[in-house]
């Protein structure tokens, strides 16, 4: 068994396709909003092929929010070789997930462990969060209004431009269905998913990839993705070779049906459209 770095307690690891999911574990690093719930319908895609796990972050539902990428990558680092004491390893992650499974790429291999894949899905290369620096949720309207329109996202809403004076009320509004005391519940749902979201801001807000790697990477973006030059930029980390597949959709919507079953193919191998 694999001790946790500084006595720190294990990251959250979800089973996303069954606990008794055949084949080999794969674990996918959630993006910056800390939840997994993004792959659900992904892991579904996966049932025969992974045994699905999600890396959910600290904070979401209990713990603190980790607010520097070191602790993180050596947390979730440590919880994986906690569930799967050898390797191969197989990662893989979306948006600042995708950051957080290359730098435990570079850890486990580091350890001396090996990688067999690490999955890229249209993640940023670098400055992967150009918002204003802020210390509080009340100094940072522009954050809560990014965070409430990648919940929006997720989830395939259209928030108004009306909803940027208050859009974590806009929100609370919308899941209470405007009843007061499911309004209330929302509002603090979310205000603590603001603070997971802000510290992961922080985690990344000056990121620079920290070396190459050996695993091979497989890079998976969307057509319209807004850093079209960044797959390119992540090929020149690998040692091995890079794969890399353009499916439709944006930064949101590739993850959901139709698409998402390309998503899936790609995981499995099966949806090669170029190599690097």
């Amino acid at each position: 068994m694999y001790d946790h770095p500084n006595n720190a307690p294990p990251a959250h690891l979800v089973p996303l396709n069954g606990r008794e999911a055949d084949g080999p574990p794969l674990f996918l690093v959630h993006a910056v909003g800390g939840t997994v719930r993004a792959y659900n319908a992904l892991a579904k895609g996966l049932v025969g092929t992974y045994a699905v796990t999600g890396i959910e972050a600290f904070g979401i539902s209990d713990g603190e929010p980790v607010d520097k990428l070191t602790e993180i990558v050596e947390r979730y680092t440590a919880a994986v070789r906690a569930a799967q004491p050898e390797g191969p390893y197989r990662l893989a992650g979306w948006s600042m997930g995708g950051i957080v499974a290359f730098e435990m790429t570079r850890e486990l291999e580091r350890q001396g462990a090996a990688v067999e894949f690490t999955a890229l899905m249209d993640a940023p290369f670098e400055d992967p969060c150009p918002m204003p620096d802020v210390e509080t949720p009340t100094e940072s309207p522009e954050l809560r209004t990014h965070f409430a329109e990648d919940v929006a996202g997720t989830l395939g809403l259209d928030m108004p431009a009306s909803a940027d004076a208050d859009p974590l009320g806009w929100l609370a509004t919308t899941f209470g269905r405007g009843q007061a005391q499911y309004v209330d519940l929302a509002r603090e749902d979310l205000e603590r998913r603001f603070t997971v979201f802000r510290a992961h801001f922080h985690a990344v807000e000056q990121y620079r990839p920290s070396g190459m790697v050996d695993a091979e990477l497989w890079l998976l973006f969307p057509t319209d993705s807004i850093i079209p030059d960044h797959p390119a930029r992540w090929a020149e980390l690998t040692r091995t070779r890079a794969r890399h597949a353009v499916v439709e959709g944006d930064h949101h919507s590739f993850l959901k049906p139709p698409v998402v079953s390309q998503v899936a193919s790609f995981l499995s191998g099966s949806y090669i459209q170029r190599e690097g």
